[in-house]
């Protein structure tokens, strides 16, 4: 497929490829109703600190991504703020993504079977939870130039929405130990990783079962 000559002509550099793609939508119910049938239980309720579970559980798993902050204390993780537009498809099946080193709006797209993921941006820091109409129209200028292929148009526009990846130098994959009341007690931090969630999800899940696992056979619970 070629790129929009404008990149081309500008020597900015990108990557093309097919790939699997997972739509969160679809994928986080369907690990949720997983959850649930082995044997997993879901309770609803806000927690202010690790303190208020001490007297139930001996090990926390952390995974509370931008409130980890503030249970924490952890002062590097701050939010990134994120719009992206969800457009009808156009042809194709091609996940695209160029990033320019250095800018907060990086122009890209994401097919899905239901829609194409265009955007977006990368702002770190800030906490404006409205749809911003100059990113808006940056986007839809972006896209034009460098994915022309895409026909970005309003009308073929679903959906705007703005959310807030946890962002952090690097992710926090650890155990802490902690001594409440004489006891021991244990969290396993599993949070900071930013725009990349869902692509780090299994391999950090995994690590954070064996640092359960190595607890549980170091203090015999």
């Amino acid at each position: 497929m070629a790129v929009g000559t404008s990149c081309l002509n500008s020597g900015c550099s990108g990557h093309l490829l097919t790939t699997l793609v997972v739509s969160p939508n679809k994928y986080m119910p369907w690990l949720a109703k997983r959850f649930i049938s082995n044997c997993g239980k879901s309770i609803k309720r806000r927690v202010e600190s690790f303190c208020e579970m001490w007297d139930e559980y001996d090990i926390i798993v952390n995974c509370t991504g931008l409130s980890a902050g503030q249970l924490t204390g952890d002062p590097s993780i701050v939010p990134s703020r994120g719009q992206v537009m969800r457009v009808d498809n156009s042809s194709g099946k091609h996940t695209f993504a160029y990033i320019d080193n250095g800018t907060e709006r990086m122009p890209y797209y994401i097919w899905t079977p239901d829609y194409t993921v265009i955007g977006g941006t990368k702002l770190i820091g800030c906490t404006d939870s409205q749809v911003s109409q100059n990113d808006h129209d940056l986007i839809i200028e972006n896209c034009s130039k460098y994915f022309p292929w895409l026909n970005v148009v309003e009308d073929r526009i679903r959906e705007e929405v703005v959310g807030f990846r946890p962002s952090r130098p690097a992710i926090r994959l650890e155990e802490e130990h902690i001594c409440y009341k004489g006891a021991n007690k244990w969290i396993v931090h599993n949070y900071g990783h930013c725009a990349h969630g869902i692509a780090y999800s299994w391999g950090s899940a995994h690590v954070a079962v064996e640092l359960v696992i190595d607890i549980l056979q170091r203090s015999k619970l």
